[in-house]
């Protein structure tokens, strides 16, 4: 089969699914002297699963708020009201093809969804992704250690990982080797791990920097004269701006 005949047997079947998924949530009711269009928001939710080299999976098993459902990919859940659940599935599939994102754009095995069709994404195609750690102060660019899916990888950043597949997760410590704390990664993880410490969660190529707060430092400013010596009656402009005090000044500036 060529890739037109596949994606568009991948399109035929999701548009199929749209269709039943569209039958279950609008209800239409014909009344006397007119047309009136009934919304029933019915709370359903579909759960399928892709794989890049495979197409359509029918054997992965789905979670529901944690626990076993008993069902495979596809399968739609009646969930009867407007609560949010979660639904995972797993890490790799059949065919050991680690598990991308979600078509939401979601890097993470687990979904939060009151109704909708999602589909669970495997990926085989190889990327490379550098991690770089970087202070916002005199420190600049840092030699942090890297964890990679929650075990300690022996490198420090920087440091690029070649032919990665599906979803990772690279973890910076919360404090640099200089004491600054942890603030974002670069570019920030997808919701809702842009929220949370200092874990990230990609999915394709890319460089991710981890960055932290500068620490305040202290400069003290000073000025000679071949003839007069030390001065201490000079002005002294900071980024442009006139400062009350004149030389010479003990100075201590916070990064921002």
């Amino acid at each position: 089969m060529n890739i037109g005949e596949c994606e568009g047997e991948k399109n035929e079947n999701k548009f199929s699914s749209l269709l039943k998924y569209c039958f279950l949530v609008f209800a239409c009711s014909i009344v006397a002297f007119g047309v009136e269009v009934r919304v029933v928001h019915a709370e359903n939710c579909t759960i399928w699963a892709w794989d890049s080299v495979h197409g359509w999976l029918s054997n992965v098993p789905i979670i529901m708020d944690g626990v076993p459902t008993g069902f495979n990919t596809p399968h739609t859940f009646d969930l009867g009201g407007s609560d949010v659940h979660s639904f995972t599935v797993p890490i790799t599939d059949s065919y050991g093809t680690r598990f991308s994102k979600w078509d939401n754009g979601v890097i993470d095995t687990t979904l939060y969804a009151a109704n909708g069709i999602y589909t669970a994404q495997y990926d085989a195609t190889p990327y490379d992704a550098t991690i770089w750690a970087w202070e916002n102060s005199v420190n600049g660019w840092l030699e942090e250690p890297i964890t990679m899916d929650g075990v300690a990888t022996g490198f420090s950043t920087p440091h690029t990982f070649t032919g990665l597949t599906g979803m990772h997760t690279f973890t910076a410590p919360e404090t640099s080797a200089f004491g600054g704390s942890f603030e974002t990664w670069n570019p920030p993880p997808t919701l809702p791990h842009n929220q949370y410490g200092s874990t990230t969660y990609i999915c394709s190529g890319g460089t991710y920097t981890a960055e932290y707060e500068g620490l305040p430092y202290d400069v003290t400013i000073w000025a000679w004269n071949s003839v007069n010596g030390w001065l201490n009656n000079l002005p002294i402009t900071m980024d442009g701006i006139l400062q009350a005090s004149t030389l010479p000044h003990l100075h201590r500036h916070n990064w921002s």
